[in-house]
């Protein structure tokens, strides 16, 4: 039944025994508990951190996520691409906080006019549901800064003050199949 699933129409689902629920998405199975739909093992991500202006280069990491910070240029080296790359102003990346997501987070896209909730931005995006509160975001309150792997906020353009480049390196389930926006780059004018 499990290979039929996979086969299946998208967002096909399969009762399991232990409460558990198989559901085939455009690229994974995932497997959920009945009640919540969490994952059958959820991922381990520690406190909240807060990140700083990089000097010397500085590493955080996130469960196998690393994420390195230094010092950035814009005219020294290519533009970071709003996935694995953010540039972020000094000032903001001081209040600047990595965690997951959180109810009544929003987001202003790069390049977008406005605002939308950040769960709304997630289920636009089509980012399989399971994936959805375990995106690591860097934010400034309730703003999301950056969504590692999936876009930079509009707060990351740069206004020609000190800026540090954080580089995301690991395995994100997500950055596999997600649909292009519209092909621009982070920063690009």
């Amino acid at each position: 039944m499990l290979l039929r699933l996979l086969t299946g129409p998208e967002n096909g689902t399969l009762n399991l025994p232990c409460a558990l629920r198989a559901v085939a998405t455009a690229n994974h199975l995932h497997l959920v508990r009945m009640e919540g739909g969490d994952p059958l093992v959820p991922a381990q991500w520690p406190v909240p951190s807060a990140l700083s202006p990089a000097n010397g280069g500085r590493e955080a990491r996130l469960g196998s996520l690393r994420l390195r910070q230094t010092a950035y240029n814009p005219t020294a080296g290519p533009r970071p691409d709003g996935l694995r790359t953010v540039a972020l102003p000094d000032e903001r990346l001081a209040r600047a906080v990595l965690r997951l997501p959180r109810p009544g987070d929003t987001i202003r896209p790069f390049g977008a006019g406005g605002g939308k909730p950040f769960r709304r931005y997630l289920t636009d995006r089509k980012l399989d549901p399971p994936f959805r509160s375990r995106v690591p975001v860097l934010c400034d309150g309730a703003e999301v800064l950056w969504a590692v792997g999936l876009c930079a906020s509009e707060a990351t353009r740069l206004s020609g003050g000190p800026a540090t480049l954080l580089t995301a390196e690991g395995w994100l389930p997500w950055d596999e199949g997600i649909p292009e926006t519209d092909g621009r780059s982070q920063q690009e004018e």
